[in-house]
């Protein structure tokens, strides 16, 4: 029997589609970290992935749909690292060893957050696409859930809910402002200072 003969008898392989559309939301995160959310294309991102534009265009039928996936990515990415932090039974720096998976206090993880920020913006335009509003509205509800969590674990006992509440939404806002700043002026803004001012907080936040 030829070698062609063979070939043609062996099961074509299989590719899980599953497993083909993570690769390409991850070649998609690493164009835009090197290059910035506008050189994202279904072209760029074939290029990234080693594959052919067609199968770009079979898995994600439109550009927004792939934009949507990779935002959700984030969402995703977020909530394993914040799972993954090891309790120490600390209350006050176990929340901030969390929130150090939001807030990109390490040089290394600021153009990742960039490119989240970049996406946010985009969400927040007349034209987005629902499903990139959507991924955008995930995120913000995950991290005002995980402000939340790391309120009701560090208040004192009998605290109304409604002043949980607040407090929740000024940790939340607080988190957002300094993500904001350490992405938009990495220049004028200090990492170190940014921790310190969440460690004062949730300091606070398990003495009130």
């Amino acid at each position: 029997m030829t070698q062609a003969a063979e070939a043609g008898r062996r099961p074509a392989r299989r590719v899980d589609p599953q497993a083909r559309r993570s690769a390409l939301v991850e070649a998609l995160w690493r164009v835009a970290v090197r290059h910035g959310l506008d050189a994202v294309s279904a072209r760029t991102v074939a290029a990234e992935a080693g594959a052919s534009l067609g199968t770009v265009t079979r898995v994600f039928a439109t550009q927004d749909e792939l934009h949507a996936a990779a935002l959700r990515r984030a969402v995703d990415a977020v909530r394993a690292r914040v799972a993954s932090v090891e309790r120490t039974g600390d209350a006050a720096a176990d929340a901030l060893a969390q929130l150090a998976q939001v807030v990109p206090l390490s040089a290394a993880s600021r153009p990742e957050a960039a490119v989240v920020h970049a996406y946010l913006a985009r969400s927040a335009t007349a034209g987005a696409a629902p499903a990139l509003r959507r991924a955008a509205d995930a995120l913000d509800a995950e991290l005002a859930a995980l402000c939340h969590r790391l309120v009701a674990a560090l208040s004192p006992g009998g605290l109304a809910l409604q002043e949980r509440t607040r407090r929740a939404a000024e940790l939340h806002a607080l988190v957002e402002g300094l993500a904001l700043g350490l992405v938009t002026w990495p220049h004028r803004r200090s990492a170190s200072a940014a921790q310190e001012l969440l460690r004062g907080r949730l300091e606070q936040l398990g003495r009130a």
